[in-house]
This record gives structure tokens, C-alpha cells and sequence, in this order.
């Protein structure tokens, strides 16, 4: 499974509407993704709190980055 790595999310995004729409579909993917692997791990009881608490980060610097877009 791969993310976007959010430390090579550009600082200043242009004023290209369409680079800005893909970044913000590939990061809605990715908190889906993460969100459906989490249950599933969560769910089958494969889980350390370690773990989960990784992926709660990762998904919750997502939604960071994609409320930051969604105010330019």
C-alpha cells in the first residue's frame, strides 16, 4: 500500500485549478485507504496501539493538508 508522502506536498501550490484538484483526489484516496486499512486491522485484531496510532497521525496530517487546500 502507498501514500503520498506529506513532506513532498509543494509549500505553495500554483494557481493551476488542476494540479491542485489531483493533489486534493490523491490525499482524499489515501484517508480512505488508511481509514479502510485501519478497521481492518482493527477488526481482525491484528493491531498494536503503536500501529494504530502511526496511521491516526497519518490520516489526521491528510486532513490537514486537504483543509488547507480546500482554503486557498
Amino acid at each position: 500500500m502507498t501514500f503520498m508522502a506529506i513532506n513532498n506536498i509543494p509549500t505553495k501550490l500554483s494557481h493551476n485549478a488542476s494540479s491542485k484538484d489531483q493533489l486534493e483526489r490523491q490525499l482524499f484516496r489515501d484517508v480512505q485507504r488508511l481509514i479502510r486499512y485501519l478497521d481492518s486491522r482493527k477488526s481482525c485484531g491484528s493491531s498494536n496501539p503503536a500501529m494504530v496510532e502511526s496511521y491516526e497521525r497519518m490520516i489526521l496530517e491528510r486532513c490537514d493538508v486537504l483543509g488547507q487546500i480546500s482554503r486557498m
